[in-house]
């Protein structure tokens, strides 16, 4: 009707508007390496015109004064480029540019460059958009102006300022040949909460009911007194604006717009997880794990579908505290162990590291040990190994039943030819964690052996190749491995998300650089 056509353009009008203080980027140098000219125009954007090679690489630096933690790149159309843009690709899909790769590092001074790596992104249009922090294809948005928002892990600061480096790379695929970036500009902000509110509004714009939307609108914009009154006159549409009170961090806030609408007798599991996300934004850890598993109650499977989620988005606090209650559900309902329950003592372990938490990880490795020590099926043994010697001071590694792994490869028993490789690798754990890096060394070696193994499993290989190699003093090994493990967890990182093996491969290399680098300088 007509006061929902006039909730949804004051919504559009409200999140339309751009408070984010944004610095556009001056570039000091502009570099192509298959020949394009770069130039940049007076609204701050940069054009490419003249020559188009098969997967060109751009290289921008621009000075920074003092800080960043958000980054925005606009990729933008122009009467020039085919079909508007933003990209070059002028026959197969026109206007199409296909980004391969992206990164961002930083310079002090004469100093060495430091890599920036990037924690998330967003991007405006969403629906349908091919993007992860390190590539972007907008084969789905030619002809109109695309936006991607990018949070650093960390933000970087300096009080006499640094100078940032841009490198794009194109693809250089044959199928689909000379889709490079037309046009574009770069903003800075040093705020991260400019990250969450530029998510926050493009997920209000994804709202399709009006007064959902409207309500998500005036969270957004801070606007209390128009917020309560919609609320008031209708209650429902409370949910949409806790959540994104949530996003953006009010998490005080976020509750009372979810106590508003939930009730005893509430059915929406996601609606209840929801408010347990905003209690645990404040740790408040005891009523959150009443939401979660009230959540549980009300639809199966939820509170692991819950875990994997945070999971994925690396958010371990509180992927931590629901894998914990996950396994104290497996503790009181003794389920049979297979093999999804068992990989859940290397989830759950693996969150409580990146959590760093160290006293729930070495908790949560007595409960494990004392709960299952005598089970004698070969996973079950392996995965316990596993989950418990993640870091060195989680578990006593003499206490863990290494010589049940023998055992099993010694006797040949009955197992999937896929599994011999991480009997080798994890006995190669246990052998580091109980201070032998010559056997380490040759298990892990081993473990090599079997190309059937996936390359995160060597990643774990190469982890220990890497540490036993430092230890015996061969330290251009112990380099040459760390490199190799490098890039394999970047290779890996946005295509596997973030399975128990990654995870392990990323715990496993924090520890190798600390070791080998720190033994370098």
């Amino acid at each position: 009707d007509a006061n929902d056509s006039i909730a949804t353009a004051l919504a559009d009008l409200l999140l339309e508007q751009d408070d984010e203080q944004w610095s556009i980027l001056e570039p000091i140098d502009l570099q192509s390496e298959g020949g394009a000219t770069l130039t940049r125009l007076a609204d701050g954007s940069i054009l490419a015109s003249g020559r188009n090679i098969l997967g060109d690489v751009y290289s921008i630096v621009a000075h920074v004064p003092s800080a960043v933690a958000v980054v925005r790149l606009e990729a933008m159309t122009d009467e020039s480029l085919p079909n508007g843009g933003p990209g070059r690709d002028p026959q197969y899909d026109t206007g199409n540019f296909n980004m391969t790769h992206w990164e961002i590092a930083a310079q002090r001074s004469e100093a060495a460059e430091i890599k920036l790596p990037i924690h998330k992104v967003v991007v405006e249009p969403s629906e349908n958009s091919q993007i992860s922090v390190r590539t972007w294809n907008v084969s789905a948005h030619k002809s109109q102006p695309n936006t991607a928002t990018y949070l650093l892990e960390q933000p970087m600061a300096s009080p006499q300022g640094f100078k940032l480096q841009f490198r794009m790379q194109f693809s250089n695929d044959q199928n689909w040949p000379l889709q490079n970036l037309g046009r574009f500009r770069i903003s800075i902000s040093a705020d991260p909460d400019a990250f969450l509110r530029t998510q926050a509004r493009i997920e209000a714009l994804q709202t399709r009911d009006p007064w959902k939307r409207l309500a998500a609108a005036y969270a957004i914009a801070g606007e209390t007194a128009a917020l309560e009154e919609i609320l008031q006159a209708r209650p429902t549409v409370a949910s949409a604006a806790g959540d994104l009170q949530r996003m953006m961090g009010r998490f005080e806030e976020a509750i009372g717009s979810y106590n508003s609408v939930i009730t005893p007798n509430s059915l929406d599991a996601r609606l209840v997880a929801n408010r347990a996300a905003a209690h645990a934004g404040l740790e408040h850890w005891d009523l959150a794990k009443t939401d979660w598993l009230h959540a549980a109650e009300l639809q199966s499977g939820f509170l692991k579908d819950e875990f994997l989620r945070y999971q994925e988005n690396e958010q371990w606090k509180i992927a931590s505290q629901i894998g914990l209650l996950l396994m104290e559900r497996q503790y009181a309902e003794r389920p049979s162990l297979g093999h999804n329950e068992t990989l859940l003592w290397i989830q759950v372990g693996t969150v409580l590291v990146l959590a760093e938490d160290a006293k729930a990880y070495s908790d949560f490795c007595t409960r494990l040990f004392n709960e299952y020590k005598d089970e004698q099926q070969h996973f079950s043994v392996q995965r316990l190994c596993h989950a418990c010697l993640l870091t060195p001071q989680g578990f006593d590694p003499e206490k863990l039943p290494y010589e049940k792994l023998v055992e099993f490869q010694e006797a040949g028993s009955a197992y999937e030819p896929w599994f011999e490789p991480w009997l080798y690798s994890i006995r190669a754990l246990t052998t580091y964690r109980r201070g032998n890096p010559q056997t380490t060394l040759e298990l892990a070696l081993k473990s090599r052996e079997y190309e059937g193994l996936v390359e995160l499993g060597h990643a774990l290989d190469l982890a220990l190749i890497a540490m036993a190699q430092q230890q015996l003093h061969n330290h251009d090994a112990a380099l040459a491995a760390l490199d190799e493990l490098s890039h394999v967890v970047e290779r890996q990182r946005f295509d596997r998300e973030n399975n128990q093996d990654l995870l392990t491969a990323r715990i496993l290399l924090r520890e190798a650089e600390a070791m080998i680098l720190d033994a370098q300088e």
